[in-house]
């Protein structure tokens, strides 16, 4: 292809050496695809620079929107995640007047969360739309109400702001993604053990539905499956670590961890290293990194969940952006997004394979 030739869906299937088919999936997000297809077809679109015909339909290069994201800066590797999704989403709307704010918190911070938003609040002249985090389900209710009935659209990503005026939320279905880690809990356990229950926050609605879907479960299928905690422990590894040593401390028999970020799992699988306990003790959690694929691949962590972070970001501005400029309205209160079990058959990272 030379400089002068406009990249086209052919372009982009005979870069990746796959069918016009799936890249048109892919690019329209429809049909069944694979997970790291899907991301390199997006990738090599923007690397190309390619600009699907759709965007010309839905978006009006007359109109701009200056959009704030707000989300954590901690766990790097997931909230990396969201923002590439992001990226990848503003290289799709190049053009198209809408531009992206990022501001970031160290965690899911209440206060600081506040305190951003209040600043927000004093240039309402400045951004059109926000993408926020909530650091707790109901707190930032009446804040997100007055940003709407004052002309601005905000939609949740990742933890909601259950009973907001919010447009949207983009995410993982917390609280399915919580019955599901019971079950495999349970079916490793055969149904029997005693298992602790760890939370990043107990504020944060995502770590909590994940928790009650978890806790669900085992109530209604695994009744032998006696539950310890939950214990918070704010996000923080040594904060996790130390409880560790409390909990077995107090329950030498335990037979389970169960935690609701990816703190949690690599704080319980060097844990489990270092006392000798790898193997013995199953552990069940959410999200991956290097050191999880790899302590999944070594039998230390039984299984992860994943909740898909670049979707959740490169969704939450395209919906909106089509929001903004097109006035299209979302059909359901809550986009979920894919769900994936990382077990150590599966746990071999997402590096692309290099067949020459």
């Amino acid at each position: 292809m030379s400089s002068q030739e406009k990249p086209t869906m052919k372009t982009i299937a005979e870069k990746l050496g796959i069918s016009i088919g799936t890249v048109d999936r892919a690019l329209k997000n429809r049909g069944r695809i694979n997970e790291n297809t899907r991301r390199q077809v997006l990738e090599m679109a923007d690397k190309l620079g390619y600009r699907p015909n759709v965007l010309a339909s839905t978006l009006s290069r007359s109109q701009k929107a200056h959009v704030v994201a707000l989300y954590p800066a901690k766990n790097e590797a997931f909230f990396n995640e969201i923002s590439t999704g992001m990226s990848a989403a503003l290289r799709e709307l190049a053009g198209y007047g809408v531009t992206l704010e990022r501001m970031h918190t160290v965690r899911h911070s209440l206060m600081s969360q506040r305190q951003i938003l209040s600043q927000l609040a004093e240039r309402m002249d400045r951004w059109d739309a926000l993408i926020l985090a909530a650091a707790h389900p109901t707190a930032l209710n009446e804040t997100i109400n007055a940003f709407v009935d004052a002309g601005k659209t905000v939609i949740t990503i990742n933890s909601d702001a259950v009973g907001s005026k919010r447009l949207l939320f983009v995410g993982q279905d917390q609280f399915s993604s919580g019955r599901v880690a019971a079950n495999i809990m349970g079916e490793f356990l055969h149904g029997r053990g005693k298992v602790a229950l760890f939370t990043g926050f107990r504020e944060v609605w995502g770590h909590e539905e994940r928790l009650n879907g978890f806790i669900r479960v085992t109530h209604e299928r695994y009744p032998d499956m006696l539950l310890v905690g939950p214990y918070e422990y704010q996000d923080e590894e040594f904060t996790m670590r130390n409880l560790l040593g409390e909990v077995f401390n107090a329950h030498p028999d335990l037979a389970g961890i169960y935690g609701t970020t990816s703190v949690a799992l690599l704080a319980a699988a060097g844990f489990l290293c270092e006392r000798g306990l790898q193997g013995r003790v199953r552990l069940v959690g959410f999200d991956t990194d290097d050191e999880i694929a790899q302590y999944i691949r070594e039998g230390v962590i039984d299984a992860s969940i994943l909740q898909d972070p670049f979707s959740q970001g490169y969704y939450s501005l395209k919906l909106l952006a089509r929001h903004l400029m097109h006035g299209w309205e979302p059909q359901q209160p809550s986009y979920f997004t894919r769900m994936e079990i990382l077990l150590r058959e599966n746990a071999h990272g997402n590096e692309r394979p290099n067949f020459f």
